[in-house]
């Protein structure tokens, strides 16, 4: 509806971790093709995502549905577009109040999901482990100049 917030289009934002390197997400959500919007049911949804840390960048295409009629909760797995080992993919709950975009996966950090090389995990740990992204709409030229940033950066690392 003109003058009505979507949640389609870009995102950008930083993620956290319980454990794990700085990141920074982009996301590009749209109505998945092959179908139309519903008012009044959850709308599919795809598109693309990009991940950067300080080491590498890895491309994700988006599948998913907005959980209530309103659009404002979404459940979205986003993959690897090139193959990778099988923990790299990110299920993730969101909730969207017309500005901003938050997403969790709750099941483990992103230490676990990366496994990025020379990244040793602390002993476990009764804490709960969890990835999260707090996004706002942004161009992908903002995430491309964010990423930069992080590429001076060194990954988190345990060293012997």
């Amino acid at each position: 509806l003109p003058g009505r917030d979507a949640l389609t289009g870009p995102w950008v934002g930083d993620v956290g971790s319980s454990e794990g390197p700085r990141a920074r997400l982009y996301v590009n959500l749209r109505i998945a093709r092959g179908y139309r919007l519903q008012l009044l049911r959850g709308n599919r949804l795809g598109g693309e995502a990009v991940l950067c840390t300080g080491r590498r960048r890895i491309e994700l295409s988006i599948i998913g549905f907005t959980t209530a009629w309103s659009g404002k909760s979404v459940d979205l797995l986003l993959q690897p577009v090139r193959p990778s080992p099988p923990e790299l993919r990110f299920d993730v709950l969101g909730t969207w109040d017309g500005h901003t975009l938050e997403l969790k996966d709750s099941s483990r950090s992103l230490a676990e999901a990366l496994n990025e090389p020379g990244f040793v995990p602390s002993a476990p740990s009764r804490s709960p482990r969890w990835i999260g992204a707090r996004l706002s709409r942004r161009p992908k030229a903002a995430f491309d100049s964010a990423c930069a940033t992080l590429g001076g950066q060194r990954v988190a690392s345990a060293s012997r």
